[in-house]
């Protein structure tokens, strides 16, 4: 396809083919010596338009030996049968990702240097700062000074007035070669940056046929008529161990409808879904952030989660925020409208770091942070009496001492409060003031001496209502999905350490809404999640960071002996912001706690067993003396189990 068919279809078409086709093998993330037709451009042998496997003479001799190793081992696989030929052969390689890829960029970090011959720069430096600003890939420039600590590097290179800009797939080792087209785009430019961290084309899924259809007749396949190039092989599928998540039509890794085509005015490729446009180059996708995300997130902390709502208007997320950073975009986001509906303070090595989701309010509201026990309650207290509620809290224990964070908002009626209590006392209470007509609204789980402790907040309300403690990701993911066909929506989620495992306890409330859950994953990944949703009219109402297993280490130590993870970079937003006026934290004598209903006062929390869930008129209690490890009486679902499953979470629409 030559450039004026480009400005024609209105896409940058920045694939490269030619009449020579053979076969090789291509090594690299979920591929092992896998088949594949690639073209001969310029002596270098380019599969799928764009990924280059490496000068083609090299690539065709690999080719031949490979095949002549495999011909040897079916030989002795088959006991001395010789009748097998390695052309048939070709086609049985094993193909699998393997859980320590070889052909990653270790802890997401890639080092590269710009060819001086490169015409405009910027468009590289462009392409690595949309890279950076949307993953948690860095890149890193290749100097003298440190070219001996950064051994694999990419070099960028000129194309010249070729129609093509081409890489490697993966971390290739030693010195590897991505070249840029002269006229190409940085967009251009980040899409082969892509296949450098490991990325292949959208449209090589092995479930592509389900969503795109290939319009075989009008690939380009060779003479006649002369010098139409062979793209037959640029088509193919790959293994699904290279699938990740949902099939992405606005991937900036998927061809152009037209890619390839022998008549220009019909497509090569046509999308299943009605209205889906493929082939953008624009920048990445959502799906493109969310697939580097999920390859390189064994490089980058996990236990990130969030719950969504139906919604409209503006919200905030302002994460991972020193005190006084969270305090000022609460004052000023305060002025502008927003009111503070969910707080998270969580130990980093750095200190404690703030979070906390924004929706639209009016009215009086209050933030009471990092105060011991006694303050809060009398807090708690004192703003009750002036028409307040306690909406959300959050504690963490700092070198042993319990310190409360809530945000507060304006209500009415009844509410209850009740406080680092056994399963026993939390569910008695539960049940008692669920019969009164109060719904739990927030539920935070922390560990005493190797004991959960239970705190809840309560508000009024009606209806279907459940509680799901302390579960493994199979049973938890398993019931929400259960109650979300029932009516009932998450309305909080906590989530905490028990050793190795990540345990998950949740309040659900009565909705028909669109609802989302994307659980226990990395920041890059949740970050991608938040904006991609609030797109789709769901509003974040719930964020959560996985809180650490008892005895972590957290302050006065040096950051190298602590089992806490490094702080993340503050994030978050809103659609306009202004400035503000400012609150107070408190640090006021210690004490334990109680609960208001109806402005009466009710006894202080108790002891007891450990526990499980138990939701009226839905399910069975769970037996509490089965503990932490039990199983759901009647319910058939298993809640102890050993081995949690790795968590994305999912979409659902009421």
């Amino acid at each position: 396809m030559n450039p004026e068919d480009d400005r024609q279809l209105g896409v940058v078409d920045h694939m490269a083919g030619s009449d020579v086709t053979a076969l090789g093998y291509l090594t690299g993330p979920g591929l092992v010596e896998f088949p594949v037709t690639y073209s001969v451009v310029d002596g270098r042998a380019i599969h799928d338009g764009c990924i280059d496997m490496g000068p083609a003479d090299e690539v065709a001799a690999q080719a031949e030996e490979i095949g002549r190793r495999r011909a040897l081992e079916k030989t002795v696989a088959y006991a001395g049968a010789t009748d097998g030929d390695s052309a048939t052969d070709v086609h049985e390689a094993g193909v699998g990702l393997p859980g320590d890829s070889p052909f990653l960029w270790t802890n997401g970090q890639v080092a590269y240097e710009i060819d001086g011959g490169v015409p405009n720069p910027a468009r590289v430096t462009d392409a690595i700062a949309h890279i950076e600003a949307n993953t948690g890939i860095r890149f890193v420039r290749r100097t003298a000074a440190n070219a001996g600590t950064l051994p694999d590097y990419i070099r960028v290179m000129s194309n010249g007035a070729a129609t093509f800009s081409s890489s490697a797939i993966g971390r290739r080792g030693n010195r590897q070669d991505l070249l840029a087209a002269d006229a190409h785009p940085w967009p251009v430019i980040a899409h082969e940056f892509l296949h450098a961290l490991g990325v292949y084309h959208e449209q090589s899924r092995s479930d592509r046929d389900a969503f795109v259809e290939i319009k075989w007749d009008n690939i380009q396949d060779g003479p006649p008529p002369a010098g139409e190039i062979n793209a037959l092989g640029n088509f193919q599928t790959k293994p699904d161990a290279v699938d990740y998540f949902d099939y992405d039509y606005g991937s900036v890794m998927h061809y152009h409808a037209k890619a390839f085509a022998k008549d220009t005015s019909k497509p090569t490729i046509v999308p299943r879904q009605a209205g889906a446009v493929i082939g953008q180059r624009n920048g990445l996708s959502f799906g493109d952030r969310q697939t580097v995300a999920k390859i390189y997130e064994r490089f980058f902390p996990k236990g990130y989660s969030g719950v969504w709502r139906g919604g409209s208007g503006r919200y905030g997320l302002w994460a991972n925020a020193e005190l006084n950073d969270f305090l000022g975009k609460w004052q000023a986001w305060s002025a502008d409208g927003l009111r503070l509906v969910d707080i998270h303070v969580q130990p980093t090595r750095q200190g404690l770091r703030y979070s906390g989701v924004f929706s639209e309010g009016t009215g009086g509201h209050a933030l009471w942070v990092d105060a011991p026990w006694q303050s809060f309650v009398a807090k708690w207290q004192e703003w009750s009496g002036q028409g307040l509620r306690l909406h959300d809290v959050h504690m963490v224990t700092v070198n042993g001492q319990d310190r409360w964070t809530g945000a507060f908002l304006p209500g009415t009626g009844g509410h209850g409060f009740w406080a680092g209590a056994t399963w026993d006392s939390f569910v008695a209470k539960w049940q008692e003031w669920s019969g009164q007509g109060l719904r739990l609204h927030d539920v935070h789980v922390h560990n005493v001496n190797g004991q959960d402790r239970y705190t809840g907040v309560f508000l009024p309300g009606s209806g279907g209502h459940g509680l799901w403690a302390n579960a493994n990701w199979a049973s938890f993911v398993a019931k929400w999905q259960e109650w979300s066909g029932q009516g009932l929506r998450l309305a909080d989620l906590n989530s905490h350490r028990v050793g190795n495992e990540t345990r998950y306890t949740a309040a659900f409330l009565p909705g028909n809404d669109g609802h989302a859950l994307w659980a226990n994953v990395t920041w890059q990944s949740f970050a991608a999640k938040w904006q991609e949703l609030a797109g789709m009219g769901l509003r974040l109402v719930d964020f959560e960071i996985v809180n650490p297993a008892a005895g972590s280490i957290f302050d006065g130590v040096d950051a190298g002996e602590s089992d806490l993870t490094m702080a993340e970079e503050p994030f978050g937003g809103i659609l306009a912001a202004v400035e503000p006026a400012m609150a107070q934290a408190a640090e006021q004598p210690e004490g334990y706690g109680a609960a208001h209903l109806d402005g009466e006062a009710l006894a202080a929390r108790s002891v007891g067993g450990e526990g499980g869930a138990t939701l009226p008129n839905i399910v069975a209690p769970r037996d509490t003396a089965e503990g932490t490890s039990g199983a759901a009486a009647g319910s058939g679902s298993a809640d102890g189990a050993a081995g949690e499953v790795s968590a994305h979470g999912g979409l659902q629409r009421g």
